[in-house]
């Protein structure tokens, strides 16, 4: 009895061109270093004034217009929270942990055990797994 020829087709083998790497990745890392600049330079330009943020249990904490953020309000609150929140939203809206808040607003906090803070580990996770696969197909078992 003869084996039947396999279904699945060959993956292709990818090389690492790592001139190329070497050469266009300290630019990527120069000009989004040199954005993120020039957005904190025209934020620390707006207007900081004081602004209210209404916790879902009802505590108000005060902040900066475009300068307090949602991780800045976990420290406040706790470093555990601090450490473990993933995602914030912000009058309803997702919000990155790291983007300055516009506006008096309602503040959520999300960590792992909460839906949200799951859905966004998992999402960024994926994409970091994404890239990693882009660029190290050699690393994955197919």
């Amino acid at each position: 009895m003869q084996a039947e020829p396999s279904s699945i087709p060959a993956q292709p083998v990818y090389t690492k061109d790592e001139a190329y790497l070497q050469s266009v990745i300290p630019k990527r890392i120069a000009l989004f270093e040199s954005l993120q600049n020039e957005q904190k330079l025209k934020r620390m330009a707006l207007s900081d004034e004081q602004i209210t943020i209404t916790l879902p249990d009802g505590k108000v904490k005060e902040g900066r217009k475009w300068n307090t953020s949602p991780f800045d309000v976990a420290k406040e609150v706790s470093k555990s929270l601090a450490s473990n929140a993933l995602i914030a939203k912000v009058n309803g809206v997702l919000w990155d942990m790291n983007r300055p808040l516009e506006e008096d607003c309602k503040l959520a906090l999300f960590t792992f055990d909460t839906d949200e803070g799951r859905d966004t580990f998992w999402h960024s996770s994926a994409h970091i797994l994404g890239e990693v696969r882009l660029h190290e197909p050699h690393h994955f078992i197919h």
